[in-house]
C-alpha cells in the first residue's frame, strides 16, 4: 500500500518522495470485506505534506481528490476560527 501511495503522489500529483517519508498508510474500509476508495496517509515531514496539499489542483486533474481529516479537537478549533473569520476578528485560518 505504501508503494502505491508513493507512485500515486509522484506520478499523478507530481511531488517526488520516498516510502520512508510516509508515517502511516491505511485503506479505509466499511466492513471486513468492503473497502472504500479512500486511503488515509500521514507523513513524517510537515513540509512534504504541505507541498502535496498545495498540489491539490494538479491532483484533481489526475482524478485524485484530497481532503483533511481532523481530530475532533482540531475540527472544533477550525469551526471556531472560521466563525471568527466571518466576524472579521481574525484575518486568516
Amino acid at each position: 500500500m505504501m508503494m502505491l501511495c508513493v507512485k500515486l503522489i509522484s506520478t499523478v500529483i507530481g511531488v517526488s518522495m520516498e516510502a520512508s517519508q510516509i508515517a502511516h498508510v491505511e485503506l479505509k474500509c466499511v466492513s471486513d470485506s468492503t473497502y472504500t476508495k479512500s486511503i488515509f496517509v500521514r507523513f513524517h515531514d510537515l513540509d512534504l505534506r504541505m507541498k502535496i496539499w498545495e498540489s491539490k489542483k494538479q491532483a484533481e486533474i489526475g482524478k485524485v481528490f484530497m481532503e483533511e481529516w481532523l481530530t475532533d479537537v482540531r475540527a472544533k478549533l477550525m469551526k471556531k476560527c472560521k466563525k471568527l473569520l466571518t466576524e472579521r476578528l481574525i484575518e486568516n485560518v
